[in-house]
């Protein structure tokens, strides 16, 4: 039961094994209630990998390629591709799922094998395109940038704007790429949507 209260704590990037094995043998009452240094230290790390595990699920932005392949880049702070990779295969079941981070393109199948290839997601991309035929699902969609940039700016009334809950909501760092962001920066009045 106590190893459940930790099972993220291994993948945290600063993970000490000696930490986790002196919590392991500390009295169990005071590990549940966290009452010692290095449950706290432990539960913080398990508790980081958490937020980053969340985070990178409700940040990550893909494009498609018209063989079946979502593919997006993000910035992991933790070791905690597996479980992303999993999430957005269980999300997603009928496509193969391709994330580039740390320089890596790691790539979860329709199989559920999980493939780590060290080059970028582009030449990835280009490899496994040429082994995969062209899906029929993306063969005629075309979805252009516009159309998602004209439903955020329909959607957003500068009224409304709270950029504190925001900074909350949305940390600046997990902003770099998605469309939210850019949209948020125009300014719009309500009267113009009425």
């Amino acid at each position: 039961m106590i190893h459940e209260q930790f099972n993220l704590a291994p993948l945290h990037k600063d993970f000490d094994m000696q930490l986790y094995k002196t919590v392991m043998k500390q009295d169990k009452n005071l590990v549940k209630s966290y009452a010692t240094k290095e449950s706290r230290k432990l539960y913080e790390q398990h508790s980081n990998v958490a937020k980053g595990i969340h985070f990178a699920e409700c940040f990550t932005r893909f494009d498609y390629s018209k063989h079946g392949i979502l593919f997006a880049k993000i910035k992991l702070e933790h070791n905690i591709m597996d479980y992303i990779l999993r999430f957005f295969h269980n999300r997603f079941p009928l496509f193969t799922i391709a994330i580039e981070a740390d320089k890596k393109t790691h790539v979860i199948d329709k199989n559920r094998i999980i493939k780590v290839y060290n080059q970028n997601i582009n030449t990835t991309i280009a490899k496994l395109e040429s082994k995969l035929p062209v899906d029929p699902f993306f063969k005629d969609l075309e979805i252009e940038e516009d159309l998602w940039n004209t439903y955020y700016d329909s959607q957003y009334i500068s009224q409304r704007r709270n950029l504190k809950l925001m900074n909350k909501m949305m940390p600046k760092k997990y902003r770099n790429d998605i469309a939210e962001e850019t949209i948020a920066k125009r300014c719009h009045s309500l009267k113009e949507f009425i």
